[in-house]
């Protein structure tokens, strides 16, 4: 089952530099997040993610931001990890500061407190046991790791050419190139991505657009 998420977004130069390293991947025909064209990909933290995000907390991301001391949010690009098992996942950690761990635990807590009020009203016991466990352990508070993928699905055979192009460029975190050990970042947005209705939306924004319905004319197709 795809999840929906609820993603932070980097400022205009951070967004620059991540996208430099998808394409200096793709250019050497390896594996890059370039390669997945749609709108809902772009360089980002994931906060949270379910199989579904109650209608309740999309009314009101403006009064959790706010309450989590508001946006833009400062952090710094850190070293490469890999994620994931037979195929990996190759990333930039995003050292988390004591703003982004506080913006992550409001979604996370607001989250809860809605999945909580659904299970409360839970017909079934079951139902209310699903909904309880309905957030995955790895966007849980403490056991969370914040970063921003570089390439995915990646075979082993080509991690050493996938880390020696980052390298070059400075995208492994070393001295090399554009982007240091310790990178410089600000998180300007949060985003709401809903693969049901193949939307993403700004839910910072002044008026945000939530997800169209499936007959809605403005929804996307496929």
């Amino acid at each position: 089952m795809a999840l929906q998420s609820v993603d932070a977004r980097f400022d205009a130069a951070t967004d620059d530099l991540v996208r430099g390293w998808w394409g200096h991947l793709a250019d050497a025909g390896l594996p890059s997040q370039a390669d997945h064209a749609s709108e809902s990909n772009a360089p980002h933290v994931t906060l949270s993610a379910l199989p579904s995000v109650p209608a309740s907390v999309d009314a009101g991301w403006p009064a959790v931001l706010d309450a989590a001391g508001g946006l833009p949010v400062e952090c710094h690009l850190g070293p490469l990890v890999l994620l994931g098992g037979r195929r990996l996942v190759v990333a930039r950690l995003v050292v988390a500061s004591q703003r982004l761990l506080r913006l992550q635990a409001a979604v996370h807590d607001a989250l809860v407190a809605a999945l909580d009020d659904e299970a409360s009203e839970a017909a079934e016991a079951a139902e209310a046991a699903e909904a309880a466990e309905a957030l995955p352990e790895v966007v849980r508070p403490g056991r969370w790791t914040p970063h921003v993928t570089l390439a995915s699905g990646v075979h082993p055979e080509q991690l050493p050419d996938v880390l020696a192009v980052l390298r070059e460029v400075g995208g492994s975190g070393g001295s090399s190139g554009s982007g240091g050990v310790d990178v410089p970042a600000r998180i300007e947005t949060v985003h709401r991505w809903d693969p049901d209705v193949k939307r993403v939306w700004d839910v910072t924004a002044s008026d945000p657009q939530g997800p169209a319905g499936p007959e809605d004319p403005g929804a996307p197709g496929g």
